[in-house]
Parts: structure tokens; sequence; C-alpha cells
């Protein structure tokens, strides 16, 4: 009879055991495995050279709903791969992060995987590894996958875009096949992310067909690139900026500004993000992506209608975005404690038509907004305005508006 009590995820890092007690800990987690019976569970393997715990394992591939192998190092990865040859008819998930030095390192993955049967797989996550072409028939009915390739040159993906593929993530040195350039491909990929390397093979990517994805998100292209995907919206553009919580990033999410009418079909957002460079770095030196995405925004000024940013990220934002000639809204999301002073970027935005303040998501305000602080950062933090500006409210900003702007408040 099955043991009453079992553990349905089973973790194990091998680099943090000491020789001293790997052995006892070894033996207790293959216990708690071999109680669990016929049950389903997750394994999760952290470990240089897993060969002698996948001995143990793959017999209990029949039950395993998540398989994880991470920090493989590569002068075993092909022998892993090859032990995975029983059948997985419960395995829902796989993930395979490897450990590489070079593109010839790096295991590749052929039709035998899980004896060709695991029916169930639905997400997949592969880092430094090849994959067969054409690509093994257990990848057929994904809707995720990420793919991440670290060491070059690139590697050629085949072609994974199966009818149920719905968020796909790809990364580092990646050639696509042929087929990806089809527009009709990508129809049932609701979200796709991709993450550039800095090599010029990125510009051969199939950015034209990614037109019909509907939501994409960009980090690290190069100039054309994120002008290519800056136009896959047509019209007024909408911008939210924001940067990481280390500033090392600047971050966009452009939407349609469409109005009541929206097209039908038409791509829902693009997110992109680019590293920023350090005071420290040699000017000479290739521009990081944060200056590219920049200048793809700059080329596309005349299209943004809206922008949303933090008043704390001010100058980190409009420092890179200074001047919107078309801009009628400007959205600024507060926290409280943030300040109306200390900040040196000026924005040129000369159609300017409401600047509506809103707390941040997630926040209720109870420190008020002063009269005084709003007209000291209008006067000094915006060029160019027409008159008729209108300062506005949202979610319970407990604003005080001084007498020269008229107010509206806006109760959504």
């Amino acid at each position: 009879m099955a043991h009453p009590y079992y553990w349905q995820i089973l973790a194990l890092d091998t680099g943090r055991l000491s020789k001293h007690n790997l052995e006892g800990v070894i033996r207790l987690y293959f216990l708690r495995l071999d109680r669990a019976g016929a049950r389903p569970v997750i394994i999760n393997i952290r470990s240089s050279d897993p060969r002698l715990l996948l001995q143990r394992i793959v017999p209990h591939l029949s039950h395993i709903r998540t398989l994880a192998l991470v920090a493989v190092d590569q002068s075993c990865s092909q022998e892993v791969i090859d032990m995975l040859d029983k059948p997985a008819p419960v395995l829902e998930s796989l993930v395979l992060m490897f450990d590489a030095a070079g593109a010839e390192s790096c295991p590749l993955i052929g039709q035998g995987l899980f004896h060709s049967t695991a029916p169930c797989l639905r997400g997949v996550i592969l880092k430094n590894i090849r994959v067969s072409d054409p690509a093994p028939a257990i990848f057929g009915n994904l809707n995720r996958l990420h793919f991440d390739m670290s060491v070059g040159p690139p590697q050629p993906l085949p072609y994974l875009l199966g009818p149920r593929l719905a968020h796909m993530i790809v990364s580092g040195s990646v050639s696509f096949a042929p087929e990806y350039y089809n527009n009709r491909v990508w129809r049932h990929v609701r979200r796709l992310d991709i993450s550039c390397p800095r090599v010029p093979h990125a510009t051969r990517w199939p950015w034209d067909a990614w037109r019909a994805v509907q939501r994409l998100g960009v980090a690290g292209a190069d100039l054309e690139s994120y002008i290519s995907v800056l136009d896959h919206i047509s019209g007024p553009l909408i911008l939210e900026a924001y940067t990481s919580a280390e500033k090392s990033k600047v971050h966009f999410d452009v939407f349609p500004d469409a109005g009541p009418n929206p097209a039908a079909g038409g791509p829902a957002a693009r997110k992109l993000a680019g590293e920023v460079p350090t005071p420290h770095e040699d000017p000479n030196m290739p521009r990081k992506s944060a200056v590219y995405l920049v200048l793809a925004i700059v080329a596309r000024a005349e299209r943004v209608t809206k922008l949303s940013l933090r008043v704390a990220e001010w100058d980190h934002i409009v420092t890179f975005v200074s001047r919107l000639p078309a801009l009628t809204d400007l959205r600024l999301l507060l926290r409280d404690g943030d300040a109306f002073s200390g900040y040196s970027a000026v924005l040129d935005a000369p159609k300017l038509q409401r600047v509506i303040f809103r707390a941040d998501f997630g926040q209720n305000l109870k420190q008020p907004v002063l009269a005084c602080e709003i007209k000291s950062f209008v006067e000094a933090r915006l060029r160019n305005l027409p008159n008729g500006m209108s300062i506005m409210s949202e979610r319970h900003v407990p604003l005080v508006i001084p007498p020269f702007f008229r107010h509206r408040e806006n109760p959504t």
C-alpha cells in the first residue's frame, strides 16, 4: 500500500551540499520519491552532473508532472538528454537549462526524447540546447515555449509554432527557420517576447512577420528593429514609460490610441526595453540598446499623443524623450512621499491639453498634493504650454489646484 503521506514537490541542489551530508540527503530524497508511488510529483534538480540521480528518476517518469534539470555541465549534457528515453505520459512542464562554453558543446534534443510519448506536455524551457529539425513530435501541443541560446554563433530554431502555442520567448543567439517569416503562422501566438543579443544577425529576424502578434515585447534591439516594431501600430501612440528598479533599463509600453473604434485584429501592445549606458562607459563603444530605443521613440515622436510615467522617474524618462510635439495627455503617477522638486529635465509639449495626476497602481494616497508644488513643477518642467490646459485628478488623489488652472475631478 502506498504511504499515506508524500511530498509532491521534490527539489535538490547538490551544489549547496558538502560531501559529508550529500549521501544522506540523496537517500532521503529518493525515499520521499518512492513514497509517492504512482502519484504525480514535481522534480527539480540543480546539479552539474545529475547522471547518477537520473538513474533513479527515469523509472519514475510515468508519474512526473514537472521535470527541471538546471546548471548541467557541458561535459555530460548530451548523455543527460539521452537518458530521458522513457515515456512521460503525465509530464506537463519540462525545464532543461544547461551550461555551455560554445555552440558545439550544446546537446541535441531529437525525436527519441521521452520515447516520443509526452501527450500532456504544454510548457518547455530550453537553455543552451539545440533542437532537431524537424522538431520532436512531443513539442507539437505546446502552449508555452522559452528558447534561450546564450552562446554563439547563432543556432537554428526549427519550426515549433503548433496550433496551441500562445506564448513564446526567444533570447540569445538564434536564427529562425524560413517558415517563421510567414505572417500567417503567428496568428495563434498571443504573446511573443524577444531579447536580442548585441550581434548583427538580429536585424535578419522576422520583424515584419511579427506584426501578426497581438502582444510583442522586445529588449536589446537595434534602431532599425525598434522602429519596425513601433510601426506595427498605425496611427497615434500611447506610451507608458518606466525604469527598472536599479535604473539600468528603460521601458516603453506602446499601445494604439485608437479611440472608440480600434482596428479589429490589430496589434494590442508593444513592450520595448533597452539597457541604459552607465556614466563610466566609453562613448566610442557600441551604443547600448536604450539609446537605440530612445532614438526610435524620437523618430516617431510626432505620433505620441499620450504619455504616462511616475513623477519620481521624471528625470530618468524625460531626459531621453524631451520633445513630444503631438502630446495631448500627460499622466503622472504618484506615491506617498514623491517630491515635485529636485528635477532638471524639461518636456516640450506645445499641444498639451491635460495633466492628469493619478495614484500609482495599488496605491492609496494619504498626503495631499499642494497647489504651490504643482505650480512650481508645471512652470519648471513643462515648456511651450498652450493656453487653457487643464489639470485633472484620478483615483483618490487629494489634489489642491492653483487658481490659474481649470480643474476637473475625474471620478474614475
